[in-house]
């Protein structure tokens, strides 16, 4: 279970068709979701009484008041009354937690909070069975969370959505009566990996049974994971999405029946269901293989998807016949299928998520056919087996680690995948063609032996950790159309003396998470140019460049804290 939490968690590959824009309005903070709709994020901590309205104008532009987030009004300890809109959908967690609202006892019916019909949460200590108000239209997220002693919980009528993690971590928990017209159990995101929020059952591991009705159309993300005592599921014909981890370590589940209206399933929905015996798939998506699987196995025809982590560990699987129906081979896929020693990729196959074939320690033979056009990260990473490059005219998707010397990447290309070349440690130098315009997080990562790198200006993007660890590395020549330095880009490239930063790029990134700043660790750094065009140095971008004394940086940049060593000289310009 460890692998796979580390894996959804681990590399976040999201595209937004808008950037998020944060805006004050008199007390009230709000972040755009989309071009119409907005979240209330933050309320100064003076409010005392509100009245929401259902519409937001900021810069000539209407929006929908759909959100209140998480922590929204925390510690607005005189705030006792505030009107909620039905515009909004969704309340976050702890959004109310030590106003007056919170502490007025009319507020609490049995040991939960209720808030303009809208339930926000429950006492931990509530017991038994327990009937939600008739009246009530909107549950916040994790409102029962860890409530252990709860045995039973009735929905009323009039109830939409089942929010995140709202039943997380009730043990005791054995029955839910969940009303028609509830259209979602839960949010299915539109990214390979699980976000940090909690499923809806998450951690009910006394949930033996539960009736999804008609209405549903959504199952969300990790939506019953870990339910261990769970031994069926019917999903109905109303469902067309089913959310990454959905019912991941459902260990006692040994039925499932998934109806053709599902068209969409994510990542990892039936991992670790270990009582499954069977396959489970229906006419668009093949979601699961039971890792005892010996031999080889053909893929039926019609199926679109081969679901994220849908063979992982299936280490008796010996080949695998992919059908021409199928356009999306899923993160994780067949990973450490360790049997499986080759496979013929159909022309019908148009992306291939990142750690598609990671660990077939047995493949020696793949097939690419230039349908595909999108590769994720490290999709043939640790196939010790495989002795030849693995590329079509788009992608370049692998270099064994045991190749020597320099090399050519074929004349065509437009994405070198994530991962590569890494640990090509006997790589003395590489040429990217002019055809090139994305350079794939760990691209290069840990090769040691590589002295220089042009990176040529059809590069517009390149992704974190892409040349961490080239520790000869003592010059680099940088597209001039890149616009961000990811995090950990160049770190750890300890032989880097001089880095000129061309005109056009605009942010070096420093930490995030559990990720290091840009230039991090270059201990032989002394001189780096910063452009004009430069908006952010990240904090931490140039942590442990102790060799770095001064840079000259543009009077407009913004430098966060720790961007640079407490010994370099910043000088403004």
């Amino acid at each position: 279970m460890k692998r796979f939490i580390f894996i959804l968690t681990a590399l976040l590959l999201a595209t937004t068709t808008m950037m998020a824009e944060e805006f004050t309005l008199g007390k009230l903070t709000f972040e755009t979701i989309s071009d119409t709709k907005v979240e209330l994020t933050k309320a100064d901590k003076s409010v005392t009484q509100l009245y929401l309205n259902p519409t937001v104008t900021y810069n000539g532009r209407t929006y929908n008041l759909v959100q209140i987030g998480s922590g929204a009004f925390i510690d607005c300890k005189d705030l006792s009354a505030i009107t909620i809109p039905s515009s909004v959908r969704s309340i976050g967690v702890s959004a109310f937690d030590g106003t007056a609202l919170c502490n007025n006892p009319a507020n609490w019916t049995n040991g939960v909070l209720y808030i303009n019909n809208c339930l926000i949460k429950a006492d931990t200590n509530i017991v038994g069975d327990y009937r939600i108000k008739p009246n009530t239209r909107l549950i916040a997220d994790n409102a029962f969370q860890s409530c252990s002693y709860l045995s039973s919980v009735t929905i009323p009528v009039g109830v939409k959505v089942i929010p995140n993690g709202m039943f997380y971590d009730c043990t005791s928990l054995t029955s839910v009566d969940i009303p028609n017209g509830v259209t979602r159990i839960g949010e299915f995101n539109s990214l390979e990996i699980l976000d940090h929020s909690n499923g809806v059952f998450d951690g009910c591991t006394s949930l033996r049974y539960i009736s999804i009705p008609n209405d549903v159309r959504i199952i969300g993300d990790a939506a019953f994971k870990s339910c261990h005592s769970l031994r069926s599921i019917t999903i109905p014909n109303s469902v067309t999405s089913i959310g990454v981890g959905a019912f991941v370590g459902c260990t006692s589940l040994t039925s499932v029946t998934i109806p053709n209206s599902v068209t969409k399933i994510g990542y990892g929905a039936f991992w670790e269901c270990s009582a499954l015996t069977s396959p489970v798939y229906n006419a668009h998506c093949f979601a699961y293989m039971p890792t005892s699987y010996r031999g080889a196995y053909r893929i039926p025809d019609g199926i679109k998807q081969i679901v994220g982590a849908a063979f992982w560990s299936c280490s008796g699987l010996t080949s695998v016949t992919i059908p021409n129906s199928v356009k999306e081979i899923g993160y994780g896929a067949f990973h450490e299928c360790s049997s499986l020693t080759s496979v013929t990729i159909p022309n019908s196959v148009t992306k291939i998520g990142n750690n598609a074939f990671e660990d077939c320690s047995s493949l020696t033979s793949v097939s690419l056919p230039n349908s595909v056009t999108k590769i994720g990260w490290g999709p043939f990473h640790e196939c010790s087996s495989l002795t030849y490059p693995v590329y079509n005219a788009h992608v370049f998707a692998y270099l064994p680690p045991s190749y020597r010397g320099a090399y050519r990447i074929p004349d065509g290309i437009k994405q070198i995948a994530g991962g590569a070349f890494w640990s090509c440690s006997s790589l003395t130098s590489v040429t990217i063609p002019n055809s090139v315009t994305e350079i794939g997080s760990y691209t290069f990562c840990g090769c040691s032996r590589l002295t220089s790198i042009t990176i040529p200006n059809s590069v517009t993007e390149i992704g974190y950790n892409a040349f961490a660890w080239c520790s000869s590395l003592t010059s680099v020549t940088i597209s001039n159309r890149v616009n961000i330095l990811d995090s950990d880009v160049f770190s750890n490239c300890s032989s880097l003396t001089e880095v000129i930063i061309p005109e056009g790029v605009k942010e070096i990134r420093g930490w995030d998470m559990d990720i290091d700043g840009a230039f991090f660790g270059c201990t032989s750094l002394r001189y780096v140019s910063i452009p004009r065009s430069m908006k952010v140095i990240g904090m931490g971008a140039f942590d442990g460049c102790d060799n770095l004394t001064s840079v000259s940086v543009p009077s407009h940049t913004k430098i966060d804290e720790y961007a640079f060593p407490e010994h370099t000289e910043v000088i403004r310009r």
